[in-house]
């Protein structure tokens, strides 16, 4: 038995061992981090920096909130909207013809908008009949029971919207809000 050992000692070879090794997630990880490349720094840019009613480049996503609350935040001549755009998203260039400064940010070059027109149309358009749905069903309840009701069925439509946003490339614009999904008819 020893000299069997002896025998696999003096045949192993540690360089072949160590390519047929299965390597650990951590050990793959720390070899990725090892030969990883220094990425330069993307260039950020707000087509709204400056504007009172947009997010700036240099404050957080908590702090824009906290100063411009979107569900408590009143339409004024400093805030008609609230602007927030994607700062790491290449902007559109401007021939010299093009002095006036946009209100929107510049479109994706991969967005389809008028496809996410008709299908957020259509997805705001079936929370009204489902709001509609629940009213004739709830008649005489008071409106914070109805709101309860249709919450569920909002969040859903409002992840469709932001979803279909996403696979649009429509993530960037104003923000409105419809009364007219909230009123009873």
């Amino acid at each position: 038995m020893k000299q069997e050992y002896e025998a696999q000692a003096l045949a192993f070879d540690p360089a072949e061992y160590l390519k047929l090794q299965t390597h650990s997630l951590t050990e793959l990880a720390n070899k990725n981090l090892k030969n990883a490349k220094v990425v330069q720094a993307a260039t950020l840019y707000n087509p709204y920096e400056g504007n009172f009613s947009a997010r700036q480049l240099g404050e957080s996503i908590d702090e824009f909130l906290e100063r411009l609350p979107p569900a408590t935040t009143s339409v004024s001549d400093t805030t008609p909207w609230i602007y927030i755009a994607n700062p790491y998203r290449k902007a559109r260039k401007r021939d010299e013809h093009d002095q006036k400064e946009s209100e929107e940010a510049p479109p994706d070059e991969e967005s389809d908008w008028a496809q996410f027109v008709v299908l957020g149309g259509n997805l705001l358009e079936e929370l009204t009949t489902i709001r509609h749905t629940i009213e004739k069903q709830n008649p005489g309840k008071p409106k914070a029971t109805i709101t309860r009701a249709v919450n569920p069925e909002k969040d859903k439509i409002v992840r469709k919207l932001l979803d279909t946003a996403v696979k649009l490339h429509c993530t960037t614009g104003k923000v409105g809000f419809y009364k007219s999904l909230w009123t009873s008819h």
